[in-house]
């Protein structure tokens, strides 16, 4: 099982040592005083022997495939293939956290983490044809040693670095982050002081200066704001985000309002009705943003990009269906002619062995397995994962009743043994999942109740998630 013994700890960035000869820690604005064997607020940050170090080097929950638009990015080469990685711990702790199981590692069961080296992560991205790696799920903030090695030798092979955060770093951490970020996807949980302080355990205005260093290093910048029942769901709330936005980036960068589902400690109230975030839509275009999408909501139209001058559909999406043909291959307005705000292009490497195999799959050698899985209620989307499979598994989906039909391969052999799947038609009705194995049960069906959200399972008596890179 992996372990987070502090023996196998690696020394962290941003820390000095106080009067007292305490460290503290200068990775967030918490700035915790951390007496010698006690960890920090995050829980994966330590003194030992009068020296931070970080516990979660390496340590992961299993890489995804997925698109680019799962991270509320919408600017930046749609449509693209990411290799989605998240660690355990956070700086903060929201009541309403959709990955407290990995973020908050006193509830942490250790048979969902498993253990990948930079070079493990970069392999498998350039192995399945991936040319984006992204960090994200319960936050990168405190994965910050290992995402800049990682994220470096990533750039030296070509690949493209997303960061998905909430972003409560220090801005000293944030100008190392964009030497080799290349796309931030900002969570802004509020504009109120107070909201931070009560809901997410910290506080507002570091978070919104850290954006600011972003802004000054001219790096594609996507802006979300979850709208959560009973909290920010109001007009006033929506209209405050979207007037700080304007005031500070201008009308370009996309805004996202991103539909919460109950979880963690808020369980008491419904999902976001989706009347407060077509509200939050509409006051926003009344402040001027160019382009305001609604995250996790299977309605058509609400994840389109509209041309501000002629309003032509440049992009139409649902689910993982991604449409460009509005667009020129410069990234101009096929109508007018008008230049977009999109980083066009797709950042999948083209030639790679997973494409190869399926050309070529070959499978009498193992039974036919098959499952069905009906879209209801508020899961539209859902991860497949193999467990510790080091077994080559074909994979193919079948969207019904439309018929469309795509494959691919799982298994650590090929990199990774978890991807994404979702609806892809306001009116498909389920999916049919099927795959040769030698064994049975050897596929999860893990249903997303959004799309940042990473389900976790328990491992099979005496099995660990350790990734057997042998195979």
């Amino acid at each position: 099982m992996v372990s987070l013994d502090p023996k196998y700890g690696r020394e962290a960035k941003l820390w000095h040592n106080n009067e007292n000869g305490n460290v503290v820690c200068d990775l967030t604005p918490r700035h915790c005083v951390i007496k010698e064997g006690n960890k920090g607020f995050c829980g994966v940050r330590m003194n030992k022997g009068g020296k931070l170090i970080t516990v979660n080097y390496g340590r992961s929950v299993n890489m995804t495939e997925e698109l680019i638009e799962t991270e509320a990015v919408y600017h930046y080469k749609p449509g693209s293939k990411i290799l989605s990685l998240g660690n355990i711990g956070c700086m903060m702790n929201c009541d309403f956290c959709q990955n407290w199981e990995t973020s908050q590692v006193r509830k942490l069961d250790l048979t969902n983490v498993t253990e990948y080296t930079p070079e493990q992560i970069v392999e498998s991205a350039l192995v399945r044809g991936i040319g984006i790696l992204s960090w994200t799920y319960n936050d990168p903030v405190v994965w910050h040693e290992f995402v800049m090695d990682t994220a470096r030798l990533a750039k030296e092979h070509g690949l493209i670095n997303l960061y998905k955060s909430a972003f409560y770093i220090t801005k000293e951490a944030a100008e190392e982050l964009c030497e080799v970020i290349d796309i931030f996807s900002i969570s802004l949980k509020s504009l109120d002081d107070s909201f931070y302080k009560k809901i997410t355990k910290a506080e507002l205005k570091p978070v919104l200066d850290a954006i600011k260093v972003i802004a000054k290093h001219d790096i594609h910048l996507e802006i979300s704001n979850l709208v959560v029942t009973g909290l920010n769901d109001n007009e006033e709330a929506s209209r405050k985000v979207a007037k700080w936005v304007v005031e500070n980036f201008g009308t370009k960068i996309p805004l996202h309002y991103v539909r919460f589902h109950p979880n963690y400690k808020y369980m008491h109230v419904d999902r976001t009705a989706p009347e407060h975030l077509h509200q939050a839509k509409a006051v926003a275009l009344e402040e001027g943003i160019n382009n305001v999408y609604i995250g996790n909501l299977y309605e058509k139209g609400v994840g389109d990009t509209i041309c501000p001058s002629c309003q032509h559909l440049l992009v139409s999406r649902f689910g993982q269906d991604i449409n460009i043909s509005g667009m020129t291959t410069d990234g101009l307005c096929a109508k007018c002619g008008e230049k977009t705000s999109i980083v066009v292009g797709k950042a999948d490497i083209v030639e790679n062995i997973i494409n190869k195999k399926l050309e070529q799959q070959t499978s009498n050698r193992y039974i036919m397995r098959e499952n069905h899985f009906n879209w209801e209620n508020d899961v539209n989307a859902l991860h497949l994962n193999t467990l510790d499979s080091c077994e080559e598994m074909i994979i193919k989906i079948t969207h019904k009743p439309q018929q469309n039909v795509s494959e691919t391969i799982i298994g650590n052999k090929y990199g990774l043994n978890r991807i994404q799947i979702s609806k892809r038609h306001i009116d498909e009705q389920s999916i049919t999942i099927e795959y040769y194995s030698n064994e049975e049960d050897k596929l999860n069906v893990l249903p997303l109740l959004d799309r940042a959200h990473y389900p976790v399972s328990q491992a099979k008596e005496g099995t660990s998630y350790k990734n057997k890179r042998q195979c």
